[in-house]
């Protein structure tokens, strides 16, 4: 009712520290104009929790193209929903991405309390449109032999990118990863993901996810401030 929200109004603004005695005079009716209710609808749309977009990239065999479109082996496609968990498009109330239905039919979403990521992976889309304002994204490679990161930082849709997470299948049942930045002189070392580590299937999924994020928040944090300042997070919890 109007008297409840009348109430529910004055409750907040006590709560913000709006009804003391230092707020006199300082507290103003907001005109209701056309600039000041656009102004609130941006303000609606931007997201509670922080959102985040990743691609899970699959290499054909030669390890040098995008595979988009189909195709996709078992094995790439469980460490995809390791990453996350599948929803619709067209009913999924989320963070998508860039992403709608008339892209795809299915994408990998993650949430918790502080924030939303969405996996784009390539062989579910049919182009690579939806990850190319991605900072960092998981390549998985089937031969580490044949694969030159500088082909992907290279690649006109990956301009963006600037850390590629390279998954490897191991004859052992293991998985080889390394990690590749675009600017080599910025050698931070963040945890929980390093260049070089063998992992199980168990913790595949949650280790690159996490380290994927970290590496996130400090490529935008060097964007947004134009130069990079030291940043180092320290984990306990062993893999």
């Amino acid at each position: 009712s109007q008297v409840l929200r009348v109430s529910e109004s004055r409750q907040l603004l006590t709560h913000l520290g709006f009804f003391g005695d230092h707020a006199l005079g300082k507290v103003v009716p907001a005109a209701i104009t056309d600039q000041f209710l656009s102004a609130l609808a941006h303000l609606d749309s931007v997201p509670e929790r922080e959102a985040i977009k990743f691609g899970v990239l699959l290499l054909d065999s030669t390890g040098r193209n995008v595979v988009t479109g189909g195709g996709g082996n078992l094995d790439y496609f469980q460490f995809a929903l390791s990453l996350g968990w599948i929803v619709d498009p067209a009913t999924h109330y989320g963070y998508l991405g860039g992403l709608d239905a008339s892209i795809a039919d299915r994408a990998i979403y993650y949430a918790d309390h502080r924030s939303e990521m969405l996996f784009h992976a390539s062989a579910l889309l049919p182009h690579l449109r939806p990850v190319q304002d991605a900072l960092v994204n998981a390549i998985w490679c089937s031969d580490l032999d044949s694969f030159d990161p500088a082909v992907l930082f290279a690649h006109k849709s990956l301009l963006m990118m600037q850390a590629q997470v390279v998954i490897a299948p191991m004859s052992s049942g293991l998985y080889h990863v390394r990690v590749f930045r675009r600017n080599e002189n910025q050698q931070t070392r963040m945890g929980p993901l390093y260049d070089g580590m063998v992992l199980p299937r168990r913790s595949l999924g949650a280790v690159v996810r996490e380290g994927m994020t970290i590496m996130h928040r400090y490529r935008w944090y060097c964007i947004i401030n134009s130069r990079c300042l030291f940043f180092l997070r320290y984990y306990t919890n062993q893999v």
